[in-house]
Order: C-alpha cells, then sequence, then structure tokens
C-alpha cells in the first residue's frame, strides 16, 4: 500500500473516531494524518520518518491552537447532576414495615431495600412515611 493512502486511511479513521470518543481530541490527529497524505502525494515529504514528525508537531499545534476555537462552538454536556445523597432522600416516600416507636426503631421499605428507620412519634406497620433526613444508615421518618 502507497505511504500516502495509508496516511489518508488513518486519518479517516481518526476522524471517524471522533465520533465513537468525543472529546475534540482524536479529530485533529486525523486532520493532521490527512494533512500529512497530501504532503507525501505532493512528495514534500519523502519517508515515514518524516511523515511521522511532521504528523507529531501538525497535531500537537492543531491541538493546542485550534481546540479551545473549537470548543466554544461543539460544547457537550454541562450539567450537573445531584450528588449529595443527603438531599437525594429527602422527601422520598417510603412504607412501614415494622412499627416505629419514639424510642424504638422500625424498619422502613425505601428503594426496594429495608431501612433502620427512627421517628419523634409513633409509626405503625404499613403507613406511609417521609424522610426527613439520614443519621449514617438509619432513616428519620415522619408520618403523613
Amino acid at each position: 500500500m502507497e505511504q500516502w493512502l495509508t496516511w489518508a486511511l488513518a486519518g479517516g479513521v481518526l476522524i471517524l473516531l471522533e465520533m465513537i470518543v468525543p472529546g475534540g481530541i482524536v479529530v485533529f490527529l486525523g486532520c493532521s494524518a490527512l494533512i500529512v497524505a497530501l504532503g507525501v502525494k505532493l512528495q514534500v515529504l519523502n519517508d515515514w520518518s518524516s511523515g511521522l514528525l511532521a504528523w507529531f508537531i501538525m497535531s500537537i499545534v492543531m491541538l493546542v491552537s485550534l481546540r479551545s476555537l473549537f470548543m466554544k462552538y461543539f460544547e457537550g454536556d454541562h450539567t450537573i447532576h445531584n450528588v449529595d445523597e443527603e438531599k437525594d432522600i429527602q422527601g422520598s416516600l417510603v412504607e412501614v414495615r415494622e412499627d416505629i416507636f419514639p424510642y424504638r426503631d422500625g424498619r422502613v421499605l425505601f428503594r426496594g431495600v429495608h431501612w433502620q428507620a427512627r421517628s419523634e412519634s409513633e409509626i405503625l406497620t404499613g403507613a406511609q412515611a417521609v424522610v426527613i433526613r439520614s443519621e449514617g444508615n438509619v432513616l428519620i421518618v415522619k408520618q403523613l
């Protein structure tokens, strides 16, 4: 296979790979490979070592100079979801599976898992409760 064709195929594969591995980096490697393929076809670059050196230098220059410009126009998802578990469970409904008394913990069903639960008031089995907060592995609940 001719050297210029190898560079062109590598460039095309790298550009397509950007769709699978987004981040705005691999596309510049592919564009650099296409430019090297053109240089080899025009006989500006004569051997593999000069092609590799040109590809390496062009890739770095393109990454440093163009990536920040492109990222302004092709932004990714910057949504930050709630990662605080304490806030995530507050207000959730639970089903009481074992009676809860003010000075005796009971059990509740929360997201398919049985949890130890505590309350300032009596809540009987079968009742619905709402989570106020958690203290370690114990849910603090109140009756609806």
